[in-house]
Parts: C-alpha cells; sequence; structure tokens
C-alpha cells in the first residue's frame, strides 16, 4: 500500500467507526477513500486521447503522448493526471489541498493567498502513481488565455477542473469549449461556497441556510448558461464546492455541532468527489470506436 495512502486512511478511520459521527461527514471520508484507493494505483490503460486532437494539431496520438511528456513531463500511460485550473484568487490551491486530503499549513500542501501565488506549473505526487497540476490563472501576465488548451497539453490529462467564484470569463469558455470539443472532462467548481452562503445571509437577514443555498445555486447557474451557449446539459457539470468544508469536517473528525457555522454549509462535495473518481477511470477504458469512454456529465 502506497504510504501516503496508509496515512490518509489512518486520518479517516476514526470518523468511519464513530458511531456518533453524522452522515455527511461519513459519506464525506467514504468519497475520500473511495478516490485514494482508485487513483493509489497505476491506470490499467493508457489514456485515451481523442483523434480529433491529433487532427488538429497534425501529430499522432503517440507523438502528443511524448510531447506531454517531454515538455511538461505528464506521463499519460502510467499515472493517473488531473489538473486544476482557473483565474487568480478562486481558491484553485486549496481545494487541491482538500481534494488530496492536506490541510493548507500541512507540509507539502499547496502555497494559498488571496494574490495569484502560482506563477508557475505546481505539481503534486500525493500517491505514486496520481500527478496533479495547478496551472497558472489565465488573463494574467504570466498565463493568457489565448491557447491555453494546446499550449498546456489538457488533452493529456484525465480531467480537467476549472475553478471559478463569482462568475465566468471569457478564458473559461474557451477552456470549457476546447475540452468539450476535444472529449477531455472537464468540471465547473464554484468556490468558496461557504463564504457566499453566509454573505447572503447576512444580505437577507432571516433567510435560511438551505434557501441561501437553493439562492446561490440559481444565481450561478443562471450566470453561466448567459455566459456559455450551444453547451446541453452544463449543469451536470457544474459543482458548488467548499474546500474549507472538506478540510474542517477532515480536522475536527466530528468536533461539528449545529452551533459550528461551517456545520451546515456542505453543498455538492461528495458528488465531486465521487465525480472525480468516476470520471478518471472511464477515460481509461477503451472502446471498440477508440473514442475515449463516457463519463457522467458528458455531452
Amino acid at each position: 500500500m502506497d504510504p501516503r495512502l496508509a496515512q490518509l486512511l489512518d486520518r479517516l478511520v476514526p470518523i468511519l467507526i464513530n458511531a456518533t459521527v453524522n452522515a455527511v461527514e461519513r459519506l464525506l471520508a467514504l468519497a475520500i477513500e473511495r478516490l485514494a484507493r482508485a487513483l493509489s494505483e497505476p491506470p490499467q490503460q493508457p489514456l485515451n486521447i481523442s483523434a480529433a486532437v491529433a487532427r488538429a494539431s497534425g501529430s499522432s496520438v503517440e507523438e502528443l503522448r511524448s510531447i506531454a511528456k517531454q515538455q511538461l513531463g505528464i506521463n499519460s500511460i502510467s499515472n493517473w493526471n488531473i489538473v486544476v485550473s482557473g483565474a487568480a484568487g478562486v481558491g484553485k490551491s486549496t481545494l487541491l489541498n482538500a481534494i488530496v486530503g492536506l490541510q493548507n499549513d500541512d507540509p507539502g500542501a499547496a502555497k494559498t493567498g488571496v494574490v495569484e501565488t502560482t506563477t508557475q506549473t505546481r505539481t503534486w505526487y500525493p500517491y505514486a502513481s496520481l500527478r496533479i497540476d495547478d496551472i497558472p490563472g489565465y488573463g494574467t501576465v504570466q498565463e493568457p488565455a489565448n491557447a491555453y488548451f494546446m499550449r498546456r497539453k489538457l488533452y493529456a490529462y484525465d480531467m480537467v477542473i476549472l475553478v471559478f467564484e463569482s462568475r465566468i470569463y471569457e478564458g473559461d469558455v474557451a477552456i470549457i469549449q476546447q475540452c468539450i470539443k476535444y472529449q477531455v472532462p472537464v468540471v465547473l467548481v464554484r468556490s468558496k461556497t461557504d463564504s457566499a452562503i453566509v454573505n447572503l445571509r447576512f444580505d437577507n437577514p432571516g433567510m435560511s441556510i438551505e434557501t441561501a443555498k437553493q439562492t446561490l445555486r440559481e444565481k450561478v447557474i443562471a450566470s453561466v448558461t448567459s455566459n456559455i451557449t450551444n453547451v446541453q446539459e452544463l449543469e451536470k457539470k457544474l459543482y458548488f464546492v467548499s474546500a474549507h468544508w472538506i478540510q474542517g469536517k477532515l480536522k475536527h473528525r466530528g468536533a461539528f455541532s449545529v452551533q459550528r457555522p461551517i456545520a451546515d454549509l456542505q453543498m455538492d462535495e461528495v458528488s465531486f468527489l465521487d465525480f472525480i473518481t468516476a470520471t478518471t477511470s472511464a477515460r481509461r477504458i477503451e472502446t471498440d470506436d477508440g473514442v475515449p469512454g463516457s463519463y457522467p456529465g458528458s455531452v
């Protein structure tokens, strides 16, 4: 067993065996355990890169694999590869830490901050076979949006996690469209939902937490669909996630009570983690027509 998987399981076991822990916390622990177990072992098949990428680039699939490995070190045969993308300050690094079960102050955790702290690609191997990249925010001096998909070799990743906070930008739209065009799974994450819920209730005295959640969901969906056209079933790709909620649950192991403000602020965290587990596995399934396997929420 990968030693880092063993350490994570040591954190999760008290949650799973404690009969007093609430059901949501158990589901979170199980989702993280499923993800860890699935991605801590090398994939059985190489990544299915769409032939459409090969046609657009003028290179064969084998050449694309080689280019991604030589230029960026992405091994699409022996490793699982996930990339977290998004503009500066939207909480990518905290989300990345939460996915792999790290607190922001843990050794090896991604550096976090309000300003852009990722000026170049930062790579983590939480398990020997899992690579997670935090890539520079586009629309900045460090990383303009133009040609982002091909330059960053997004086709070589098992999935793209696109993180946003208040709105979808032009750069987001370009990445989403390119991922869909080239059959690369992309998931949209509305980050910092805990803060958004608290702010909604502050601005609307008497609003319940559940009403605030529904209001947030409706506003974001309306904003996203108004900025992205000709994308069917986009809502299936959209998750509302508080990385701090995930981290808090793991850190306190059931210590939350109804008085703790963060306790009831969960939204799609568990289903988001399960989506990662299912989607990465689907990209490694060989199909009769050579097209990458379908994945949850694919269009």
